[in-house]
């Protein structure tokens, strides 16, 4: 640099230094461009290797084309960077993780900014307290935490709290994020909106919101950020049928905390807290299992060994023991004893101890730096120790330790039906929260439905508003979460979604008013002078219904798990809440009874869309009917999801799911599995393209899934018959009893 400023000097007065200056400025130039260009090289190579990934049947393919929602978890991303295991010891999986519910004692905007607005804050407002988590904080540290060492790891769950998160932060660091990613050092567990609850969801809006999770993924964190592992850890209970669809979405197990607490009594002393849960007896083999493990302290470690950030500076690695709480030696002398307990109760070589908690890590360096120090002394007092059974602790995450298990040469035992009900205790069953506050359970049947008449009116009147679409499904997703349409949560969150619910409502009915208009006068230019109006169809149409007694659940003692609130919906007025529902009672034979109940359920959650309007004759319709479908469908095959994704020219690229709605043997001829062809099913359409994709719709689907394999405990008889689907070829769909199969098509009009 001296040399450089002396030519540059001796130039303004010397022609030789003048020369010399030009050749030393042209040779840095060249050097520079040349580092350039095979920088952008290399980067450009590294995109090409991570966009275009064959894993086996699953293909990923990444072309920033508009409708390209499609990626694929493959053994370069999910298993590649996973820590290398040792053999003859106990691996320890330290699995890192912070429960962000979206809602539950706040709101999900006041757990996100850290503004206090639980049930003990009402009266004040919005109020700023020090101690007070904040998501948006707790992310922030954890990243600048995972780049001060890159042993490392930490877990992400919620993608409606990691969104707010994201379109906060500029493009360098989100960059810093992905590489994370790729290197395994952040994983995505589930990567859902929401951790949805598997009682009260609808199984249709459970599968929008894992989808809606998904495409965020997929659009913003890229390639190795797809999801292999379930994580519901906090659920109360858990259904066999929301684990099918795990299954169907690609998953390779599920991780959860609750377990029923005679069943996890009885599978603690058999060593049978890790099985192969049979989900679907319809499915082809490759989707008839999901391998489930249950944590052993709930999604916490052991309750006398949590480590905080409100204890920072417990574990130092200091050996003056009189200046801290608690030395790393001592602490790592009562966590081995803790691991060997574990040990015996899981009959397995790798073992998981979860460090987190409800809004934990927003001192995301000291505690690291507790855990740093943990790992560190356990395994050198290992390394010296004499003992036959030896731990080897080490960070990893969800997906390695289930890839870990799943490399162990061994069998599972088998579990067949569901984890529902479920108690914690004697006499203490979760099950109020299927029936209670009714209010915002059928508010929420209700937005589903006009949800999915928006997506469906948006196809038919080819004007698609996304951000319409996006504000529904974000509060859809919201909606599923396990502390919301359970009701398990205090007012002051139910009355922020009701708040969100309202708004996305009104919008969401000023956009159908707009599309009604396209649809049945597609040749005005202007708007009608007299508007539709929505009527929700007062009460007074039902008298019978109005002076009958009702029930309303009411629970005037607070349950101590958390709420600290009773359940005790006084209304608007301050004069009880009076919510009034119906029960349908079907008597015939039982082929008719069943074909009730399955035609019945699709129109009670499915209910269209009513608006008025006082007089048409000034603007005549155009049509007065109209239907998207060329003929009627078998009574057996409902389309579950039509859902635009881009419109770009003349082609509409749509997310398309239909599927069998029978069980096997429910009807005598019903139940049948049956083919439709899809390039007939469409009116005013033509059919360009069509590829199948899971259930999730961010992996395609050209046969059975390449998924991690495990053996099947050999006492176990399957009896069950398998139903292997012929792969899709373009034109025929395939549909076995209770079947969902999802496509993405293009069409255009004729």
């Amino acid at each position: 640099m001296h040399t450089f400023y002396r030519l540059f000097v001796r130039s303004t007065r010397s022609t030789k230094y003048r020369k010399q200056l030009i050749i030393l400025i042209t040779v840095v130039s060249c050097l520079g461009f040349f580092l350039y260009i095979r920088e952008e090289y290399n980067l450009r190579k590294e995109n090409n290797e991570e966009n275009i990934i064959s894993r086996n049947k699953v293909v990923l393919l990444e072309d920033k084309q508009p409708d390209d929602i499609i990626s694929s978890k493959s053994e370069n991303c999910a298993y590649k960077n996973c820590p290398k295991l040792r053999e003859d010891v106990i691996n320890v999986h330290i699995i890192c993780h912070t429960h962000l519910d979206p809602g539950w004692l706040n709101s999900v905007d006041g757990y996100f900014f850290g503004i206090d607005h639980g049930p003990n804050n009402q009266k004040g407002g919005q109020t700023y307290r020090h101690n007070m988590p904040s998501v948006l904080t707790i992310f922030n540290n954890v990243v600048s935490a995972l780049l001060e060492n890159a042993q490392r790891r930490f877990v992400m769950v919620e993608m409606s709290f990691i969104w707010r998160w994201w379109k906060r932060l500029d493009e360098d660091y989100k960059k810093i994020i992905r590489k994370l990613l790729k290197d395994g050092r952040i994983d995505i567990a589930g990567g859902s909106w929401v951790s949805n609850d598997e009682a009260v969801s609808h199984y249709s809006a459970m599968i929008d919101q894992c989808t809606f999770g998904f495409r965020f993924v997929k659009d913003e964190l890229r390639t190795c950020s797809q999801p292999a592992v379930a994580w519901q850890l906090d659920l109360f209970g858990h259904g066999r049928e929301i684990n099918s669809l795990f299954s169907q979405m690609g998953y390779d197990g599920i991780l959860f905390g609750r377990l029923d607490y005679q069943e996890k009594e009885q599978r603690t002393a058999e060593k049978t807290l890790q099985m192969i849960w049979k989900i679907n007896e319809n499915a082809p083999k490759s989707e008839r299992w999901l391998f489930t493990g249950i944590l052993p302290n709930l999604y916490h470690p052991p309750e006398t060994l949590a480590l905080k950030s409100d204890i920072a500076g417990s574990l130092l690695r200091s050996s003056d023991v009189d200046t801290i709480p608690e030395s790393a030696s001592a602490y790592s002398k009562r966590l081995l004893a803790e691991l060997k307990t574990q040990q015996e109760k899981y009959n397995s070589s790798n073992i998981a101890v979860i460090y987190g908690g409800d809004f934990e890590y927003e001192d995301a360096t000291q505690y690291f730096q507790n855990i740093d120090a943990m790992i560190d002394t356990i395994n050198n007092i290992q390394n010296t120790t004499t003992d036959k059974k030896k731990f080897y602790v080490h960070y990893s995450t969800p997906t390695c330790f289930l890839h870990a298990l799943s490399q162990e040469k061994r069998s599972w035992p088998v579990r067949e039906g569901d984890f529902l009900s479920y108690a914690h205790r004697a006499h203490a069953f979760w099950t109020g929260f299927y029936t209670s506050r009714p209010g915002i359970k059928y508010y929420e049947r209700s937005l589903g439905a006009l949800y999915q008449s928006l997506r469906q009116l948006s196809i038919f009147a080819n004007q698609v508003d996304f951000n319409g679409l996006f504000q529904l499904a974000e509060i859809m997703g919201l909606l599923q979460h396990h502390d919301t349409i359970t009701g398990t949560s205090p007012m002051i969150h139910i009355a922020d979604a009701l708040q969100r619910m309202s708004r996305a409502e009104k919008n969401g009915q000023a956009l159908a008013l707009s599309l009604y208009q396209h649809i049945l006068t597609p040749s005005m230019t202007t708007n009608w002078s007299t508007p539709l109006i929505f009527c929700q169809l007062n009460e007074s149409y039902c008298k019978p219904l109005v002076d009958i007694d009702k029930i309303h659940r009411r629970v005037l003692t607070d349950d101590s798990l958390g709420v600290s609130e009773t359940l005790n919906e006084l209304g608007i007025d301050g004069q009880g809440l009076v919510i009034r529902g119906r029960h349908l009672l079907s008597i015939a034979k039982p082929d008719d009874n069943m074909k009730f109940f399955r035609e019945y359920a699709l129109k009670s959650v499915w209910r269209p869309i009513i608006a008025f309007r006082s007089d048409f004759n000034d603007q005549p319709l155009d049509y007065k009917t109209w239907s998207l479908l060329n003929t009627e469908l078998p009574p057996q095959v409902n389309i579950l999801t039509i859902e635009p994704l881009s419109h770009e020219k003349s082609i509409l690229t749509i997310l398309f799911r239909i599927e069998h709605i029978y069980d096997r043997n429910e009807h005598s001829k019903l139940s049948e599995s049956i083919s439709i062809q899809i390039h007939k099913i469409f009116n005013n359409h033509k059919l360009v393209d069509a590829k199948e994709v899971t259930l999730g719709a961010n992996m395609y689907k050209t046969g059975a899934f390449d998924r991690l394999k495990w053996t099947v405990d050999s006492t176990y008889e399957d009896k069950s018959e398998y139903n292997e689907t012929p792969i899709f070829d373009g034109r025929t769909i395939h549909l076995y009893p209770m079947q969902i199969r999802s496509f993405i098509i293009k069409l255009t009009k004729h």
